[in-house]
């Protein structure tokens, strides 16, 4: 490997750890779901010693549809809904259905600073919805969830802290 000795000398010297893999496919590269697979290769699987994570699920997933993927799920900036950006993950049109775990008040689709929501994206009878993606487009969505009971929450807190 090659270490670049401007702007910083020190830069990328030493040991260096990558990982590569081979993953052999039938057709055109574009009609395979290569980029999918390469995504979840390159995301590994965090774990902290101490935690329990049996029986967490994820807020949101995608239970049909290909070459499409959630790239990001954090908190809004200004408000307790929850930010979802979704990409195409290749050079044609994708579809996705997706399923959310908490009730579901309203998703709209905003813009990546998450300012201005654009459009009210329908919700499927199961708490879910349906999107379809350009090519390479990404799309960020704000989903508002049902306000959880209080005593509900505390129950949740204290699940929480109990596996601590």
């Amino acid at each position: 490997m090659r270490s670049t000795g401007w702007p910083d000398e020190n830069a990328d010297r030493g040991e260096q750890r990558f990982r590569y893999g081979f993953l052999p496919h039938e057709g055109a590269l574009s009609a395979s779901d290569v980029e999918v697979q390469a995504a979840a290769f390159n995301r590994r699987v965090l774990l902290f010693p101490g935690m329990d994570a049996s029986g967490v699920e994820s807020p949101i997933r995608r239970v049909a549809g290909g070459g499409i993927g959630i790239e990001t799920l954090k908190q809004a900036e200004k408000s307790e809904d929850l930010i979802v950006r979704i990409v195409a993950l290749g050079d044609r049109v994708a579809h996705g259905e997706f399923r959310c775990a908490a009730a579901i008040r309203r998703v709209e689709e905003c813009d990546v600073m998450e300012w201005r929501c654009e459009r009210e994206i329908p919700l499927s009878k199961d708490n879910g919805f349906s999107l379809e993606l350009k090519p390479f487009e990404i799309k960020t969505l704000r989903l508002s969830c049902v306000p959880v009971p209080a005593a509900a929450e505390a129950d949740c807190v204290q699940s929480w802290a109990e596996t601590r």
